[in-house]
């Protein structure tokens, strides 16, 4: 078997300088993409405490409507309540002999 040629050998020593540094760019690649990823998650979060605070906000909100209405429906059953008791009252009066 005749040994390589130069050229033979600097061919292959590139082919095999040439992969470690592909991997080397794809390992910078994917560290670029973790950071990414890193920045994206931390805004995410940020994101998602802020929507927590507003959906905690809405829900109280909601609850002083339900409050407020419920006094309001109260208020407006006991009027009437009033009136007619005081309607009754009136007519009950009026039927008395005087």
């Amino acid at each position: 078997m005749p040994r390589p040629t130069l050229s033979e050998l600097v061919r292959q020593l590139d082919q095999s300088v040439i992969l470690p540094e592909e991997r080397v760019k794809g390992i910078d690649e994917c560290d670029a993409d973790i950071a990414r990823l890193s920045q994206d998650f931390q805004r995410l979060t940020v994101d998602f405490a802020t929507v927590r605070e507003k959906v905690t906000t809405l829900e109280k909100a909601i609850d002083q409507t339900t409050q407020r209405r419920w006094t309001l429906v109260v208020a407006i059953i006991s009027a009437f309540l009033g009136g007619l008791l005081t309607l009754l009252i009136q007519f009950s009066l009026r039927a008395l002999p005087k």
